[in-house]
């Protein structure tokens, strides 16, 4: 029955192909070994910044978890890159991007998929990841200065982490955000994806070779 549900697709490369899609399966995997990777649902404006240590935006964090497998229901003679987000999962095949949700999968050629890459700091009150950098500090309740709001007797002093924000998005719908603990991780990716729309796209045309 499960070889039944499958959809089965054989893979074979050329030079230019094989090169690009394992640049891609190595930006992946430099996604999964920031020490915190997370998926973004939701994120609103504050208020009353000075209750929310001195930040203009709040959000909500899912742990993310990259991967490399096969998501169901295909099976390839090769191994996918994968990135959970929330309910969907996205699948980074080497001709498109496929979206998969509980009841449907959506397709995104890698020309029409965008990827916005950008840093920021983030108040971070969960604990510091051990490969994040420190561009300052401020404290859970602030005054209207910037500095600790005195009244308040539980007032810790918290880092401001410079966090990558990755973000993919396409004209079809797809709308999906990821922050990560380094800074540099989402730039391989955006890169690689960009080269693989440019070989789909002039499948014919000469490609320069690095040297070394």
């Amino acid at each position: 029955d499960d070889i039944a549900r499958s959809v089965v697709i054989l893979y074979d490369f050329d030079n230019s192909m094989e090169e690009t899609y394992s640049a891609i399966h190595d930006a992946v995997d430099n996604f999964a070994k920031c020490a915190r990777a997370w998926h973004i649902p939701s994120a609103g404006d504050v208020i009353d910044r000075k209750y929310h240590a001195g930040a203009s935006r709040v959000v909500t964090r899912q742990k993310a978890r990259p991967a490399i497998g096969q998501p169901h229901p295909i099976k390839t003679n090769i191994q996918i890159p994968l990135l959970e987000a929330g309910k969907q999962r996205l699948a980074f095949m080497p001709e498109r991007l496929l979206v998969f949700e509980p009841r449907a999968v959506g397709a995104v050629s890698y020309s029409d998929l965008n990827i916005d890459v950008d840093s920021q700091g983030f108040v971070e009150e969960e604990g510091l990841p051990n490969d994040a950098q420190v561009v300052d500090h401020t404290w859970r309740y602030v005054n209207k200065k910037g500095g600790p709001d005195r009244r308040f007797k539980d007032n810790p002093r918290l880092p401001i982490a410079l966090y990558e924000d990755i973000h993919f998005s396409s004209t079809t719908g797809l709308n999906e955000l990821f922050k990560v603990s380094r800074v540099g991780t989402g730039l391989p990716l955006k890169e690689a994806v960009e080269r693989a729309a440019a070989i789909l796209t002039n499948p014919g045309e000469p490609r320069d070779q690095k040297a070394g």
